[in-house]
């Protein structure tokens, strides 16, 4: 039998790419920061309805493009898996760090998640079975 194989989608769906130039200057300069080890994050409030995405690979993470764009596709799937749950109305810059290189997307995803909640970007886990506050 062959290998259990999924499809990953080439692209985010086109409200939520941020391509303008100008925007993603702003993002990068003046946008809230939180950096984890494989990747960090910037989000600036946009004005608009949805929240926009740019991911960011330089060739320091690697010199080979089809790894820098493996490690882009597993970016924008974990980001379209999550959209329903992103908070509206932010520009967003997601960094790809060296460290990144060769590691699991799974990993990826999960320091994804965990920068977004700390920027706000993802509501706070919901622990099943919380300690109630002794009053």
């Amino acid at each position: 039998l062959p290998a259990k194989s999924y499809k990953l989608h080439p692209m985010l769906p086109r409200p939520h790419r941020l391509a303008n130039r100008t925007a993603i200057r702003r993002v990068l300069a003046r946008g809230a920061r939180c950096w984890r080890p494989l990747l960090g994050l910037r989000a600036a409030r946009n004005g608009t309805p949805q929240s926009r995405f740019v991911f960011v690979i330089s060739t320091k993470v690697s010199k080979r493009a089809t790894e820098r764009n493996r490690l882009r596709r597993h970016l924008r799937e974990g980001v379209r898996a999550l959209l329903p749950t992103i908070a509206a109305g932010y520009d967003v810059a997601v960094i790809v760090l060296p460290a990144a290189r060769g590691v699991a997307a799974s990993a990826l995803r999960e320091q994804f998640t965990s920068a977004a909640r700390h920027l706000g970007l993802l509501p706070p886990v919901q622990l099943k079975h919380q300690i109630p506050n002794p009053k």
